[in-house]
């Protein structure tokens, strides 16, 4: 039997939840102002912009993979560029490891939890008439974090948070570890996901080797080696088909990330495949435009 695509907060959990999140929510959006206090010209630009939007005329953008909080992300840099998107856009698509809680260098996992809730919130506040879609990749799995997504979906009138994927018109929007082997079902995803809820983060000597990795980009051959682009649009599709949003369901372009290699308008059995790569030293990306159907 196919696995729910969003999972619901039994009655219960949410009502306690809900009593205790609304001091939380306070905190965020102080800390969200302040955040944005630092950026204050281009905030007012960008709320300038979102004014002259008109409902039904905005654009549809896409972005995966900054890894934000890891040492090897440059992601933070393109802050201002989504906040000018978000604020000309009908709807904004997150499509996983936006924040790297496996190589994350804050203190803890809570305060990770803390900045990316205030980045959120940031965005979600000053672009009210964006409709921004959070796809959880494996990177940001994370059961504490999840729970603070509930929290933001209650907060943020146009904010929603989707375990595995997205489908909007005609596009579907999801983070890709999918293309990791073969034979993906939502059965197995939802499985190896699991195994990313409770991963401890990695030590500081790990990093400082992966730091030395990526600054040497002795990193840049492997995902041309692992991810070639056929087969990576035939795991994706073979995935997509056994869930139910294929070509036969008028689906047209897949929207994702976790390969770290761009790929524009790439045509295989009947879909476009698009990803706009990493903010990670020696790759490429570009947030893309989504085609809205």
């Amino acid at each position: 039997m196919p696995l729910r695509q969003k999972k619901t907060m039994p009655n219960k959990r949410r009502e306690a939840f809900s009593r205790t999140v609304r001091g939380w929510v306070e905190q965020v959006r102080r800390s969200a102002r302040e955040f944005l206090e630092k950026r204050r010209s281009r905030v007012q630009a960008a709320a300038a912009a979102a004014e002259r939007v008109a409902p039904g005329e905005g654009k549809c953008y896409f972005v995966a993979d900054l890894h934000l909080f890891a040492n090897r992300s440059k992601g933070l840099r393109h802050f201002d560029e989504i906040l000018r998107k978000a604020a000309q856009a009908q709807c904004f698509v997150f499509g996983g490891d936006i924040f790297d809680f496996r190589w994350a260098q804050t203190k803890s996992h809570a305060q990770t939890i803390e900045q990316a809730s205030v980045w959120l919130m940031a965005l979600g506040e000053t672009c009210p008439q964006c409709r921004f879609h959070y796809v959880l990749g494996n990177h940001d799995y994370h059961r504490r974090f999840i729970d603070r997504l509930y929290a933001l979906d209650l907060a943020l009138p146009n904010f929603s948070w989707h375990p595995f994927y997205l489908r909007l018109g005609s596009s579907v929007f999801l983070h890709g570890d999918v293309a990791d082997g073969e034979g993906a079902t939502a059965e197995s995803l939802a499985a190896s996901r699991e195994v990313w809820l409770d991963k401890n983060r990695r030590g500081p000597w790990l990093s400082s080797l992966y730091d030395a990795v990526v600054l040497a980009r002795l990193h840049k051959p492997v995902p041309h080696l692992v991810y070639t682009k056929r087969l990576v649009a035939q795991r994706v599709l073979a995935y997509l088909e056994r869930i139910g949003q294929g070509p036969a369901a008028g689906v047209r372009n897949v929207y994702f990330g976790h390969t770290h290699l761009p790929m524009a308008n790439y045509h295989y059995q009947g879909l476009t495949f698009h990803n706009g790569g990493a903010p990670i030293k020696g790759m490429k990306f570009r947030i893309i435009q989504a085609v809205m159907e």
